[in-house]
């Protein structure tokens, strides 16, 4: 996780909390806060969050780049996400922003910024999905790596069969209250939750 570029595509609370619980994992790999900060993005719809945005809420801050940081976003009028992909050259895109914001040319975009992309269209319910599993294969060529928020069926695509994985935190809920239960915690915190998420990634069969 410590060498990831994360962009998410959504800067509200929801976006913002996943780009906390990243965060953490990236410290949790080595990385220092930092840094860590410093490899998350996040973009709404005006485009990139600056530190000097007129409208920046608190939980944004620490994800709020100096322009010096982007001289490549410095132009007139708000960037589009595949031109903020061109610029970050992420290698993991997470949307939270809703139905069509990943484009053909933001997959395409993402393609191009990283061999092996993982795109995460993770929005609920269905009707809000950034892009369909099939069409971020597609439009990837086959190359992106793809979990959604909702329950999807296999994509075939020249000659082979994608699952796609939901990535969704109810799926870690029954372990972490058994866990809550046994040990008769008092909180929950966030090493718990990166524990039991790295629970369930371990049942994943990546072959």
């Amino acid at each position: 996780m410590k060498h990831q570029e994360l962009l998410i595509a959504g800067a509200g609370a929801v976006g913002v909390g996943i780009a906390d619980q990243l965060r953490a994992a990236m410290i949790a790999d080595g990385a220092t806060d930092e840094q860590a900060c410093s490899q998350i993005w996040l973009a709404a719809t005006h485009g990139l969050l600056f530190d000097d945005s007129g409208e920046l809420r608190d939980f944004q801050r620490d994800y709020a780049k100096k322009r010096s940081a982007a001289p490549w976003a410095s132009g007139p009028g708000p960037m589009g996400l595949a031109d903020i992909i061109e610029g970050v050259a992420p290698t993991i895109l997470l949307g939270t922003a809703g139905r069509g914001t990943f484009t053909r040319k933001v997959v395409e975009a993402m393609g191009q910024a990283s061999s092996r992309p993982l795109i995460l269209p993770i929005s609920i319910p269905a009707a809000a999905i950034e892009a369909t599993p099939s069409d971020i294969i597609a439009w990837s060529d086959g190359k992106a790596l793809v979990a959604t928020g909702i329950p999807a069926g296999p994509v075939e695509y020249d000659g082979t069969t994608f699952t796609i994985g939901q990535t969704n935190s109810v799926l870690v809920y029954p372990g972490l209250g058994l866990g809550i239960i046994v040990s008769r915690a008092a909180r929950v915190t966030p090493h718990m939750l990166q524990a039991a998420a790295a629970a369930v990634a371990e049942q994943v069969d990546t072959s």
